[in-house]
């Protein structure tokens, strides 16, 4: 779901919490309404789920990669667009995160170097660019809900711009949901977007874990599909 979906279920969560009972269980009527709203967010999730299983595997299966492509990259795009605007608002480019101001920490979280190698991908997209140190020259920020990300290079503060390491949105915060709605579509095609990083260096490293492509998939011929459609967007 968006952000702001999700911002509204955790936010009904909290309120029907707040008036149940010991047992989990609803003791007025307006527990009972936000019951019901809380159901309509969670079927709508679903729905959203099985749209995303079926125009995903379809892609895969060498079928149209159309649908795949509208809810892997042009959905992220423009939800993960409010995100950017206002980490813009937020960021001071110039302060290390910890001078960062209260507001700023309290919305965003840096994630440790080790997480941020597939955001830090050569010009040419063929390796993953390491600074003598050892270090990323990029580091991402995720907003605390989890779903707005953002990337940074530490040298300049410029939010990072190329589809290969540019920051995406994240459909699920936690780890199962996001393994398989935002890492796994990421690993077999790529962020579109013209993105040149190729399935062989995404599945470098870490990467070999990730992935639907099976071993019996003409993935060569679904990727070629799924660039296809990406040239044209």
């Amino acid at each position: 779901m968006s952000h702001q979906e999700n911002e509204r279920l955790r936010e009904l969560r909290k309120k029907k919490s707040k008036l149940s009972n010991a047992y989990g269980n609803c003791v007025s009527q307006r527990c009972a309404e936000i019951t019901r709203e809380i159901k309509v967010l969670e079927d709508l999730s679903k729905q959203r789920d099985k749209a995303f299983d079926t125009a995903y595997k379809n892609c895969r299966a060498g079928l149209s990669c159309d649908n795949f492509y509208y809810l892997h990259v042009t959905q992220r795009n423009e939800w993960n667009r409010e995100g950017v605007e206002l980490f813009k608002k937020q960021f001071n480019p110039k302060l290390s995160y910890e001078q960062q101001s209260q507001e700023f920490r309290q919305n965003w979280n840096e994630y440790p170097d080790y997480k941020n190698a597939f955001h830090n991908f050569s010009a040419d997209g063929t390796k993953i660019l390491q600074n003598p140190d050892g270090a990323y020259p990029h580091t991402k920020y995720v907003h605390k809900g989890g779903q707005f990300e953002v990337i940074v290079d530490k040298k300049t503060g410029k939010i990072v711009t190329t589809p290969s390491n540019a920051g995406t949105f994240n459909y699920y915060a936690d780890s199962l949901g996001h393994i398989d709605y935002d890492v796994d579509p990421w690993a077999d095609f790529g962020s579109g977007n013209g993105d040149n990083t190729s399935y062989n260096i995404r599945h470098s490293g870490s990467g070999k874990f990730f992935g639907e492509f099976k071993l019996w998939d003409n993935k060569e011929d679904s990727i070629k599909k799924f660039k296809k459609v990406d040239k044209v967007r």
